[in-house]
């Protein structure tokens, strides 16, 4: 989506159930102050922001709540997609 402006990406994060994932702070902030519970996001924070970074940092945190998680889930399966 590229081009999107944050309401279109939040519109579709919504309407497709999709959790966002960014190195945008104000993603944070919108979901918090203005759409909290109608979309999730997850806001990425590694100097610097490169394709590698982002995506170790991502498939760190999924397998750490799949640890978490896993008791109550037996599970589960995620796809890590980097563009």
């Amino acid at each position: 989506m590229s081009g999107a402006d944050d309401e279109q990406l939040i519109d579709f994060a919504i309407a497709e159930q999709r959790i966002l994932v960014t190195v945008d702070l104000d993603f944070g902030e919108i979901h918090y102050l203005s759409r909290r519970g109608q979309f999730g996001v997850i806001v990425v924070r590694v100097r610097p922001a490169t394709v590698e970074k982002i995506t170790s940092a991502l498939a760190s945190f999924l397998k750490s709540v799949e640890r978490s998680l896993a008791p109550q889930t037996g599970g589960g399966d995620y796809i890590l997609y980097h563009c």
